[in-house]
């Protein structure tokens, strides 16, 4: 690469490939009884992400100095 210059050849970003998957389970309890209020609550929250980034597929050209 020539600093300044950037990269000859395929965009290095692509292609990106995304694979996601969210579970989420939630539960409430609330229980009154004369002056006292008690709350009890469980949330879960899963994600499952895959990607995959494969770069430069299409080849790159990185050059060290100007005269290489």
């Amino acid at each position: 690469m020539i600093t300044g210059v950037g990269t000859i050849g395929a965009d290095s970003g692509r292609p990106r490939l995304f694979d996601t998957t969210r579970y989420e389970l939630a539960d409430n309890i609330t229980y009154n009884r004369g002056g006292h209020n008690f709350r009890f609550g469980v949330d879960v929250n899963i994600n499952a992400a895959k990607q995959e980034h494969e770069s430069n597929l299409l080849g790159a050209c990185r050059f060290i100095k100007l005269s290489n």
